[in-house]
């Protein structure tokens, strides 16, 4: 399940860089993946290279925040 947020992640920064968006909030279920992208652990083995290309696209943005929303 760790993978199919971090990929959901990695697709959401791709589309708000395509269309012009610099400052973001991204909002995800998975405190795991939320953890893994702010930097606060290393990453699972299994998703540890879609992390790492989200890291990459951060440079890209002037603010970049990752916040975990409960689930309903």
């Amino acid at each position: 399940m760790a993978q199919v947020e971090a990929l959901a992640a990695r697709r959401a920064v791709e589309f708000a860089l395509e269309i012009g968006i610099t400052s973001a909030i991204f909002e995800g279920d998975s405190n795991i993946i939320r953890k893994d992208l702010n930097g606060l652990e290393p990453p699972l083995a299994l998703d540890r290279h879609l992390i790492q290309d989200v890291k990459l696209l951060e440079s890209f943005f002037n603010f970049i925040s990752f916040v975990h929303v409960h689930r309903q």
